[in-house]
């Protein structure tokens, strides 16, 4: 059985390596010239996969709850990455739809993530990647 301390210490690990993902992503993206976060890309990247997603949607697939999500949307919005549609069949919900301008980042963005992601997972071999993803596989639980 592990220690408290060392589930304390992989804990620390893990959010200090999410944290590094996240800020070096950042700055790469600010480095070539786009003011966008970790999230932005996250709902970027849904919204290239499948456009006029609902918030509810988006939710579940970029795992942010709703508050936060919304708040995302709000400062996307202002950046012009997004729109919100009204839904003709319920004044409540609204499609959440990319514009013009993040249409045309799909690839720069993409390609920037995808050199980071090399470089940022370069740092361990082939065979640790996949111990890896079959680890992290095993904490994905969406409530």
């Amino acid at each position: 059985m592990y220690s408290n301390e060392d589930k304390y210490n992989l804990i620390y690990t893990i959010n200090m390596t999410s944290s590094a993902l996240k800020d070096g992503l950042r700055k790469e993206f600010l480095k070539h010239g786009y003011d966008l976060t970790i999230d932005n890309f996250a709902v970027l990247f849904r919204l290239w996969q499948k456009e006029n997603l609902t918030q509810q949607q988006l939710c579940d697939l970029t795992c942010k709850n709703k508050s936060n999500l919304t708040r995302i949307l709000d400062t996307m919005e202002k950046k012009n990455l997004v729109r919100r549609v009204p839904n003709p069949s319920d004044r409540r919900s609204f499609g959440i739809s990319l514009t013009e301008y993040s249409q045309s980042l799909k690839e720069p963005i993409i390609e920037i993530a995808l050199k980071y992601s090399d470089k940022f997972f370069g740092r361990i071999d082939n065979e640790d990647f996949e111990n890896l993803k079959i680890i992290f596989s095993k904490f994905m639980v969406y409530n």
